[in-house]
């Protein structure tokens, strides 16, 4: 399974110049606004990456190459409490686009991992090229707890701005750790 999830936009970043520059005494007051815009994206997206959660509204393609088999659950790749499921396009054998409406899919999305399953019938068994399209929401909770994390990475970005990764063993991940979702995914 893969997937591609995009910010949607119109969104809010969780931290602005002015708090990255008053939160992180490391960097200067004079940094170009423009680079510290990228390092905050930056950071964001790695803690989202590394903890596994969403910390801004996505919109999420999830790739399947086959449906289960009798009612089998598809696990989504990001939590949330209010997911939204568009639809699922996909292609039979012959070709021909068929669509399942979000209102035909049970979503679970009080255990984590979150899942899908068919309301009635059981999932399609002719088909391919499946799209799963849904939005996830950040959860207040994980914004909370992770926004530390993202500050320290705008710092960690600025003062390491060779080629870093972020290791197990740093701040940063010590504060996500906290807030990961661990799968067998």
């Amino acid at each position: 399974m893969g997937y591609q999830a995009k910010d949607v936009d119109g969104f809010t970043e969780l931290v602005d110049i002015t708090l990255a520059k008053k939160q992180c005494k490391e960097l200067p007051q004079d940094i170009e606004d423009d680079l510290l815009q990228k390092y905050i994206v930056g950071a964001r997206k790695a803690v989202e990456r590394k903890s596994e959660k969403v910390l801004v509204d996505k919109s999420v393609e999830v790739y399947v190459d086959a449906f289960p088999s009798e009612n089998g659950k598809i696990y989504l790749p990001f939590p949330t409490e209010e997911a939204e499921i568009i639809q699922i396009d996909y292609e039979d054998f012959n070709g021909n686009a068929l669509q399942i409406d979000g209102a035909d899919v049970y979503l679970a999305n009080i255990p984590q991992p979150n899942f899908i399953e068919p309301k009635t019938d059981n999932w399609p068994t002719d088909a391919k090229r499946i799209v799963i399209s849904y939005v996830a929401s950040a959860h207040d909770d994980d914004v909370d707890a992770l926004l530390p994390a993202v500050l320290l990475a705008i710092t960690h970005f600025y003062m390491n701005r060779g080629i870093v990764e972020i290791s197990s063993n740093t701040n940063i991940m010590n504060v996500i750790k906290m807030s990961r979702r661990y799968t067998a995914l």
